[in-house]
């Protein structure tokens, strides 16, 4: 047990008002619904953290609600200071989701792609000639000019000479 001195002030516990853990039950359940829905596990991680954040926010703004105007803390957390951390959660997730779908850009550069090209994309051999590449876009497009499109977009593919190319990923 931890042991606080005189100089030490004694922690104070602070609680919901039923009005904020309405507002909490229902970010739980949207939390709830995202990850049932089976999201990567970067994304369950993003939320499950949130979570811990969104309390916390409750926390800090509820403290500076009072103390800006002089007062000491009351010990149960308003609604209305629910609903601002909730918009300083919304804001964090978009964030986090944001960097979580860049970094899976990166991990993964077809991930962006519509899936019919992407399955296209991922049966190219390693190095192909324009005629080869077409023998798989013709599955997809009947547009040769949108297969050039992919094939100049250097971060996929790179021409080592004409006619001739080289998957990057």
């Amino acid at each position: 047990m931890i042991q606080f001195n005189q100089s030490q002030p004694a922690p104070r516990v602070f609680l919901f008002s039923d009005d904020a853990m309405e507002v909490y039950k229902g970010l739980r359940r949207s939390i709830n619904d995202i990850i049932n829905g089976n999201p990567p596990d970067s994304v369950c991680g993003i939320y499950a953290k949130l979570e811990i954040y969104f309390i916390r926010f409750c926390l800090i703004l509820h403290v500076m609600e009072n103390l800006s105007v002089g007062s000491l803390p009351l010990p149960k957390i308003s609604a209305e200071t629910a609903k601002r951390a909730l918009k300083l959660y919304d804001y964090f997730r978009h964030m986090a989701l944001k960097v979580s779908g860049q970094i899976d850009a990166e991990n993964d550069p077809l991930i962006s792609y519509p899936i019919r090209f992407r399955e296209v994309l991922s049966r190219l051999p390693a190095e192909f000639s324009t005629e080869e590449a077409w023998a798989f876009f013709s599955t997809a497009t009947k547009n040769r000019k949108t297969m050039f499109n992919y094939l100049r977009q250097t971060h996929l593919f790179t021409r080592l000479d004409v006619g001739r190319y080289q998957r990057n990923y």
